[in-house]
Order: structure tokens, then sequence, then C-alpha cells
């Protein structure tokens, strides 16, 4: 919830059948596997999709532009 915010609804798992996010907690997102196919090895990566928020916007470095499955754009932030 400090990052990725439920305030608009809850993030999906991009990709991966049989993986949702439950609930997200301040520093955890709790993910729920419904297929043994959708097993993530520890240390493996999961993209998420998140609703924007005002409110954890701020928190982050940068966001990308993405269009056709390609990075168009990253925009920086500015101090």
């Amino acid at each position: 919830m400090k990052s990725l915010s439920c305030e608009r609804g809850i993030p999906m798992v991009k990709g991966m059948r049989g993986l949702s996010i439950r609930r997200l907690t301040p520093e955890h997102a709790i993910i729920d596997s419904k297929e043994p196919a959708a097993a993530v090895e520890v240390g493996g990566k999961i993209e998420i999709w998140v609703h924007y928020s005002y409110a954890t916007v701020h928190l982050h470095d940068g966001m990308c532009g993405i269009g056709d499955g390609q990075v168009e754009e990253v925009f920086r932030r500015v101090s």
C-alpha cells in the first residue's frame, strides 16, 4: 500500500494465469496461486498492473509509458 495503491481497485498480475492479488499490506502484496502452472520461483519477477493513484505516484523515481508492449517513453521525477 505504500507504493501500490488499492484505492481505485486491486492491482492485477500481468501475463501469469492463475495468480491474483488478494490484498495489499503496507509492505507486501498477498498473491494467491490458483493453478500449479503459475508457480513462481524465489527471486522471480512478477509484473503488476496498477491503477493510478495520486497518493503513491510521488513515491517513485519515474514512470514508463507503454505502447504495443514496448516502452515508448520514460518520465523521470523532477526535483
